[in-house]
């Protein structure tokens, strides 16, 4: 007779191969699926796009997410189809993030996983205990890395940055960022760093760590291509030294540059020495970015940074505690050889989270539809945010001088925030403004106004005779008040003021009128108005 154990035994036996009968009926059924017909190849580019993000702004083409591990298990962990292509995709481990302290044997089964092809190590918030596992990748790894992102205290960073000489032959992308550093901090002036020779070193990115020199020969003149550098603190002169240094050693072959100087109001003083220096001319520039919220910091970067007609963006951002005329002096140092712009954008922006403002400027040689011959001079695509009264970065009248390199060609403008009546009517004197896009938020604007006044004044005409807006034919208005019942009177009082400015033109000389966030609808007798003065008229109500 058999025993109770044995009879328990055939059981489980049993439904050992009923599970693994069933196992392999699942994975039949679920090969038949429409996502398990893909090939192969279109899977690898699902898993591809699945850990990565676009990222060109620091310099390579893709950044991988911080939650890599956890990305590649769930894909691992979908289906059986899905783990065989996983685990037989190179590629999809050859980025090692480190952020804990992960064991010796998971990363050298991660580099196992990856066969021969190229790594990349990233860490991340790391304590001093982690040093040793990322040592090991570099150790084991030295012919491999290519890319090397070290985002970790500046102590960490000190730990690791001799071990960084057992790959300096291999890496092309190298970013160190200072996570710790706090702009209101006291700077940790003990100790000075400097880089090694890194020499197929094609991107380069440093933030917050203002102690590192920078050796101009740390690179290949050849062969770096991009480099970032952003400071939270004032660097001493060596740093700044140095720094100018590099970029005469690399400026020949450099087509990406951002010099970014955010610095605490309260607790430092400096300015860039540059009189005397050099113009450094960076031929094979592409894309330029000088942001900086301290007063005179751009003007002495664009003084001695002379980029080529053939530049595709450039960057001027003055952030809080910086000028308009910081921006517009550093826009007219820097374009020395690019063309005036026919489109010109002023914007203001206000982050309400931190109190923060910047003005940026976007400036195209052409049309804004031909990007391709585009020279932008502004900083990201964020929500604009209205400024709260008074507007510390207004665009000084002064400045609208229609013969300076600004304004000399300009077509066509468009503003979006209130600009004061001194701004307008010295934008009046452009003779070649054709349009005119901007935003409303009380009914007295003051771009309205300065026609009025005009009209008044009799200082309407042609371009020769010095009038105002002798050019002008075609106005884009945006309303920016939920609260809004004064559009249709406002747009009366503006075709009027136009029927008066246009008398010797005929009518309807306009091209067209378009009002935008209107929250009345208009009447047949403001719109008859309105076709008198312009042969297209737009009028857009905003949904509630």
């Amino acid at each position: 007779m058999s025993t109770i154990p044995e009879s328990q035994q055939a059981l489980e036996l049993e439904i050992a191969k009923l599970e693994q009968d069933l196992a392999s009926l699942k994975r039949r059924r679920n090969a038949l699926s429409a996502i398990s017909q893909l090939p192969t190849e279109l899977m690898h580019r699902i898993f591809h796009l699945s850990i990565r993000y676009p990222d060109e702004a620091r310099g390579r083409d893709w950044t991988p997410l911080l939650n890599l591990e956890d990305t590649r298990r769930s894909i691992s962990h979908v289906s059986h189809d899905w783990r065989t292509i996983a685990l037989e995709w190179p590629k999809l481990w050859s980025e090692i993030h480190i952020k804990n302290t992960p064991k010796v044997e998971y990363l050298d089964l991660i580099r196992e996983r990856a066969r021969g092809i190229p790594l990349s190590l990233m860490t991340h918030w790391i304590t001093h205990s982690t040093v040793p596992a990322v040592r090991h990748v570099f150790q084991t790894e030295g012919a491999r890395l290519k890319s090397v992102a070290l985002l970790d205290p500046v102590s960490v960073l000190r730990d690791l940055l001799p071990e960084l000489k057992a790959c300096s032959n291999t890496i092309e992308f190298l970013e160190l960022d200072n996570l710790a550093s706090h702009p209101l901090s006291p700077p940790d002036l003990t100790e000075t760093d400097a880089l090694y020779n890194f020499p197929k070193l094609r991107h380069l990115r440093i933030s917050a760590w203002e102690t590192l020199v920078l050796p101009p020969l740390s690179s290949n003149s050849t062969s770096l291509t991009s480099l970032e550098l952003f400071f939270l603190r004032f660097p001493s002169t060596r740093v700044t030294d140095a720094l100018f240094g590099t970029l005469r050693n690399v400026a020949h072959h450099l087509s990406s540059l951002t010099l970014s100087f955010m610095l605490p109001s309260n607790l430092q003083s400096g300015s860039l020495t540059t009189a005397g220096m050099l113009p450094i001319e960076m031929p094979c520039i592409k894309d330029i970015s000088l942001i900086s919220n301290r007063q005179d910091i751009l003007p002495a970067l664009s003084s001695v940074l002379l980029v080529p007609s053939s530049v595709r963006r450039v960057l001027i951002a003055a952030r809080q505690g910086g000028s308009s005329q910081d921006v517009s002096s550093s826009l007219q140092h820097i374009c020395t050889n690019i063309p005036s712009p026919k489109f010109l954008q002023l914007n203001h922006r206000f982050a309400p989270g931190d109190g923060t403002y910047s003005m940026c400027t976007y400036a195209l040689k052409a049309t804004p539809l031909n990007p391709q011959n585009a020279v932008g001079l502004n900083p990201d695509n964020v929500t604009i945010r209205l400024l709260p009264s008074p507007y510390p970065h207004a665009f000084p009248a002064s400045l609208v001088n229609p013969d300076g390199w600004l304004f000399s060609a300009l077509l066509r403008i468009v503003l979006t925030c209130p600009s004061p009546a001194p701004f307008w009517k010295a934008l009046a004197l452009v003779p070649t403004l054709e349009v005119i896009e901007h935003l409303i938020t009380h009914s007295d604007d003051a771009f309205c106004r300065t026609l009025e006044e005009a009209v008044e004044a009799d200082q309407v005409g042609l371009a020769e005779d010095g009038k105002c807006f002798p050019a002008l034919v075609a106005i884009g208005t945006t309303f920016h008040r939920k609260d809004l019942s004064w559009d249709v009177e406002y747009a009366e009082r503006l075709a009027i003021a136009l029927l008066h400015k246009l008398r010797r033109k005929g009518t309807p000389y306009f091209a067209w009128l378009d009002f935008y966030g209107c929250r009345s609808h208009i009447d047949a007798d403001t719109l008859r108005l309105l076709f008198s003065v312009s042969r297209e008229v737009w009028w857009t109500v905003a949904t509630p």
